[in-house]
């Protein structure tokens, strides 16, 4: 049913599930949006595991380079307004209770941080690595045909 009865005092809480909850009484305002932040960080992984997958059924194929460019330039954009979003919000903490129990580089939202500016550098490189491979091979493709004489052709004769 989702309530649980805390010791007989007929508390209402939220499932330990639920991913946006917290305790309805008596919550600590320093773990709002924890839970929410945890969520974009796994749908962050979820997309980084479409990425990897994708690059890798694209292979060396150069026809399917150019939907792999477009999926990192959607992945860096992705990357880019979360970590925009996480500094506005100010969901990194400088001081606090949070910060003296798991340290700095133990906060969610600061891993999250990290994971999307590696992101965005990645998605950057492979962006600037797809353009180069596909200039190369449309210019190969344009040599070759360039090239090409028919010899055996004998125009009208009058």
């Amino acid at each position: 049913n989702g309530e649980e009865q805390n010791g007989g005092e007929g508390e209402r809480r939220t499932p330990w599930w639920y991913v946006w909850g917290e305790e309805r009484e008596g919550g600590d305002p320093e773990d709002e949006g924890r839970g929410a932040v945890l969520f974009v960080y796994v749908w962050t992984l979820v997309a980084i595991a479409g990425l990897l997958y994708l690059g890798n059924s694209t292979g060396m194929a150069t026809n399917k380079l150019e939907g792999l460019r477009w999926a990192c330039i959607g992945f860096a954009n992705y990357c880019l307004v979360i970590m925009v979003l996480l500094v506005g919000l100010e969901a990194v903490e400088v001081e606090g209770r949070a910060l003296e129990e798991d340290g700095f580089y133990g906060q969610t939202a600061v891993l999250l941080m990290l994971t999307c500016f590696f992101g965005v550098i990645q998605s950057i490189i492979f962006i600037s690595w797809t353009g180069k491979r596909i200039a190369n091979n449309t210019a190969a493709a344009t040599e070759k045909s360039d090239g090409y004489v028919n010899v055996g052709y004998v125009g009208p004769r009058v």
